[in-house]
């Protein structure tokens, strides 16, 4: 067999032996700007992280970016896990998604059909719909733990076990007691007091100030979050962008409507 790095599905490179790979985790493990922070200049956890992606057939660099690991169990977005269910043939289509439920059915050829809900009511019962990002954005919370939660009842094969959404591990979700949320260091190794308060998580406070539309101010607080937890305040910080589009939208037609009709708009 060649010893050269071949390409994954033709878009990507992977290595195909374990020689290769360890070859590989040592030239990314140096890779700044590309490899995230908490890996710089450890060779072994990159190569673990890539085996991981690997074993789910995810490609090296998408494997660097969106696996971080939590008690030994590897965590991912829930976009990342319904595309890779839906790259392996598993239909999805979303009965529910709103404040109070998210119900999702799934459906593979020569299965039966698995229709899975997560609801407001459990989260309060986990004790989550207190946090501030639970407030904010329940409709997503929900749809993440009961995409998690459906593939790991429908189709395992998928992912492989033990897999399991940004945030659940901390909660408790796979059955163990809860973690505390874990502060990651920036490139210089230095956390701000304030930003490491243990007090609160830190994700927690960036949901919090994107809803408050404070983006500077969570700015300042990306150094001390995970890879899952950028792309969580990523996501939030998109969500908080469409809404303000669709409010000056809404603006925008009320006052051509107004200028089309100031008679209406003097009553």
């Amino acid at each position: 067999m060649s010893d050269a790095i071949v390409r994954n599905g033709g878009t990507g490179l992977s290595p195909q032996t374990f020689e290769q790979a360890q070859a590989f985790a040592e030239k990314l493990a140096n890779a700044r700007g590309f490899v995230p922070s908490d890996l710089h200049g450890k060779p072994d956890a990159v190569l673990a992280c890539i085996m991981t992606g690997s074993e789910m057939g995810i490609g090296p660099m998408l494997a660097l970016r969106s696996i971080h690991m939590v008690k030994g169990r590897p965590v991912l977005s829930a976009d990342l896990m319904l595309s890779q269910a839906i790259r392996s043939g598993i239909k999805h289509q979303w009965i529910e998604q709103t404040g109070k439920v998210a119900t999702v059915r799934l459906s593979r050829e020569g299965w039966d059909p698995h229709t899975h809900s997560y609801t407001i009511e459990e989260a309060a019962k986990a004790g989550l719909s207190r946090k501030d990002n639970w407030r904010a954005y329940a409709p997503a919370m929900l749809r993440a733990r009961c995409i998690s939660g459906a593939l790991r009842a429908y189709c395992p094969d998928v992912l492989g076990a033990g897999v399991y959404v940004e945030g659940e591990i901390e909660d408790g979700a796979d059955g163990r007691e809860p973690v505390p949320a874990v502060v990651h260091q920036p490139d210089d190794d230095i956390v701000d007091a304030d930003l490491a308060d243990p007090g609160e998580p830190v994700l927690d406070r960036a949901l919090a100030l994107v809803a408050k539309g404070d983006l500077d101010a969570a700015r300042d607080l990306w150094s001390a979050l995970s890879r899952a937890e950028r792309q969580t305040v990523s996501e939030a910080v998109q969500a908080q962008k469409n809404a303000s589009n669709q409010a000056a939208a809404e603006d925008a037609m009320r006052d051509e409507n107004e200028a089309d009709n100031p008679a209406e708009a003097a009553e």
